[in-house]
């Protein structure tokens, strides 16, 4: 079963503006999915349809075999949802911000409410007001909300921007965990590294459209320079030469034949891949 399903997806804004062209997207059940693109491509806007904050021009997206558009209530509550950015009440403590939530979600003032503070590692912070916590901490309470009563589905909008490498790391962990006790996770960010760290599989979306959707190795395969040798220049610059190669064996042949010594050589980065590719796609 389809943990999230869309089909041909369209929304325009003021009859002429394209966010999203054409959409057809399979999430399975308990994976972890990432969405990458540029600013102003679509990404935003194809995660406030699925939320239900936005109705599609056209097409449908079902959570579960839930039509969002048909039955919004219904999908909202398999999602656990951490949007980009939130109004938030300065004047309440991070905790008290939790447990509103906690019982507008209908599971109790309290339950849930110690495991997401640990999970995150809040408790020295949490009753601070939230206008005394710093961004990368208010969006942790963001995400402590969004954990609340372990949704089957969580949606999450940049949800490491901010934090410090620790926290960052700590979210990553807590992501991996719940991934593994079978959520289903669907993830915007900018950051590569994070999206190679976390996700079974990527999509790349581009003026609107979704140019691209595999594994880290299918998005490699699909260019022709899978491999990328970098070379120490004679002139002692910090710089390298940089040379990519097809496959393997003809970068080891080249490295044979030139008798280089300074070299490192490995496959491409999600960063190569995505460049190009987003090349490709404003063609």
């Amino acid at each position: 079963m389809s943990a999230i399903n869309i089909t041909k997806l369209t929304k325009t804004f003021f009859t002429d503006i394209i966010a999203n062209n054409d959409i057809n997207l399979n999430i399975k059940r308990g994976e972890f999915f990432c969405l990458l693109g540029p600013n102003g491509a679509g990404k935003s806007t194809l995660v406030r349809q699925i939320t239900t904050e936005l109705i599609p021009t056209s097409g449908c997206i079902c959570v579960f075999d839930v039509d969002v558009t048909i039955k919004p209530a219904k999908a909202k509550k398999l999602m656990g949802i951490m949007p980009q950015e939130c109004g938030m009440y300065e004047h309440l403590t991070a905790k008290q911000h939790i447990q509103i939530f906690s019982r507008l979600k209908n599971i109790g003032v309290n339950y849930g409410v110690p495991d997401v503070i640990s999970d995150l590692k809040l408790e020295k912070h949490q009753e601070k007001k939230v206008g005394e916590l710093s961004f990368g901490l208010k969006k942790q309470v963001l995400l402590a909300i969004a954990l609340l009563g372990d949704p089957p589905i969580l949606i999450l909008d940049e949800p490491s921007a901010g934090l410090d490498p620790e926290a960052r790391r700590n979210v990553w962990d807590l992501l991996r965990r719940k991934k593994k006790e079978g959520t289903t996770i669907l993830l915007t960010t900018h950051q590569l590294e994070e999206a190679e760290y976390l996700s079974d599989r990527f999509g790349i979306i581009s003026e609107g459209r979704l140019i691209h959707v595999g594994t880290i190795e299918s998005l490699r395969s699909s260019l022709n320079n899978r491999f990328e040798l970098k070379m120490k220049r004679n002139d002692n610059a910090d710089s390298h030469l940089v040379r990519y190669f097809d496959d393997i064996q003809t970068a080891v042949d080249f490295i044979q034949k030139k008798r280089i010594e300074g070299f490192s050589l490995a496959t491409i980065s999600l960063e190569n891949v995505y460049f190009e590719l987003i090349g490709a796609g404003k063609c």
